[in-house]
C-alpha cells in the first residue's frame, strides 16, 4: 500500500514538474501595489487591482518581462487618473477593468499580449 502511495505521489510530482514550466510561459498574473487617494477628488482612498496576462508564444512572455515594470507604471498611473466610484456597481468596475485591458495592451510591447483577463478591482 505504502508503495503504490509513493509511486503515484512520485507520477504526480513527475507530472507536475513537466506540465509546470508550459503553464508557467503561458500567462502571467500582476497586481499594483496599493494606491493611495484623495476621496473627495478621485472617489477612493485606497485602491488596489490585479490581473493576469496571456502570451501567444513562451518567446512574448519574456519580451513582456523585459518590459513589465513600464507595464505596471502605466497602469497605475491610468488608475490614478480614473474617477472611480467604489459604490458605483458592477458597470462601474467594467469601466475600470476595460480600462486596465486597454492600458496593458498599450504599454507592453506589441504582439506579446493576447489576452488580459481575471481583473480584479479592491477600492475603498
Amino acid at each position: 500500500m505504502r508503495r503504490r502511495l509513493f509511486l503515484v505521489l512520485l507520477g504526480s510530482a513527475a507530472f507536475g514538474l513537466a506540465a509546470g514550466p508550459v503553464r508557467a510561459e503561458a500567462f502571467m498574473a500582476l497586481a499594483t501595489r496599493t494606491l493611495r487617494g484623495d476621496p473627495a477628488r478621485l472617489g477612493w482612498s485606497s485602491l488596489r487591482a490585479g490581473f493576469r496576462v496571456q502570451f501567444p508564444v513562451a518567446a512574448s512572455g519574456r519580451k513582456f518581462m523585459d518590459r513589465q515594470h513600464d507595464v505596471m507604471d502605466a497602469v497605475e498611473r491610468a488608475l490614478e487618473r480614473a474617477r472611480y466610484d467604489p459604490n458605483g456597481g458592477a458597470q462601474e468596475r467594467e469601466r475600470l477593468a476595460r480600462l486596465i485591458e486597454d492600458t496593458v495592451r498599450r504599454a507592453a510591447p506589441r504582439g506579446t499580449v493576447s489576452r488580459v483577463y481575471d481583473v480584479w478591482i479592491e477600492a475603498r
